[in-house]
């Protein structure tokens, strides 16, 4: 009698389940955590900040650390404020021409263009240097 072949072992796998399920869980954690990051942000509405090294800062970002000096800031470095665009910034750097600078950051509801509520919301993100 001829005995029936045996069917070969499957190959066995080089990571166990546990080990493939880490794997997949780390693999698929790094998408979720960005997920996540950016979702708590839409709720809270806070946004998470870069600390960088010195010399590294992006040239088109706002100063993060200190105050735009009113007298003087550029129009381009203006126009980093949040609902500055190139018009409105013009517009300051004439005002400021106009009467020899700032002498404070309230003075910036003078200018035309704008108003009140946006020089208080403007108001912590810039100085007027003595």
């Amino acid at each position: 009698m001829d005995t029936p072949a045996v069917p070969p072992a499957p190959p066995r796998a080089v990571f166990g389940a546990a080990e493939l399920g880490v794997w997949v869980l780390f693999a698929l954690g790094l998408p979720l955590g960005v997920f996540a990051a950016s979702n708590r942000e839409a709720e809270t509405g806070l946004t998470a900040v870069r600390v960088e090294a010195p010399g590294e800062r992006d040239p088109r970002a706002a100063p993060s650390l200190s105050r735009l000096d009113l007298n003087a800031a550029s129009a381009a470095e203006l126009e980093l404020l949040p609902g500055i665009g190139p018009s409105k910034a013009k517009k300051i750097v004439e005002y400021r021409e106009a009467r020899g600078g700032f002498r404070s950051v309230d003075e910036l509801a003078q200018v035309r263009g704008i108003s009140k509520g946006m020089a208080e919301r403007l108001a912590p993100l810039v100085q007027v240097a003595p």
